[in-house]
């Protein structure tokens, strides 16, 4: 029986697990991780071919309009669409125009 908290993203798994439980666990209970303290939930998104280049796990590694790329314990996972709490969901580009988020930064 899936709960609310089976949905928060360990960002140490592989990023195709990752893909696997963004789809798997839309729309309830939602993927989600937390950013600046507030939940924020991962809607869409995609796994990345290439290797995260020893960061850790959940640091992002590039913020781009088209997504945020984030190191996973086996390679990238691209965010694409997020709902942060108290807002609505939106591609990444809108996220982005109204909230910093910086290369390096660690998401939990």
């Amino acid at each position: 029986m899936l709960m609310k908290g089976n949905g928060q993203i360990d960002w140490s798994e592989p990023a195709a697990v990752i893909h696997n439980k963004v789809r798997a666990y839309f729309p309830w209970p939602s993927a989600f991780t937390f950013f600046q303290g507030k939940r924020l939930k991962v809607l869409e998104g995609h796994a990345l071919a290439e290797p995260a280049g020893g960061a850790a796990p959940g640091t992002i590694l590039q913020v781009r309009a088209r997504g945020i790329d984030i190191a996973c314990g086996e390679g990238i996972f691209q965010v694409t669409t997020v709902k942060l709490e108290g807002k609505n969901a939106c591609p990444v580009a809108i996220f982005l125009s109204g909230h910093k988020v910086f290369p390096g930064e660690t998401w939990r």
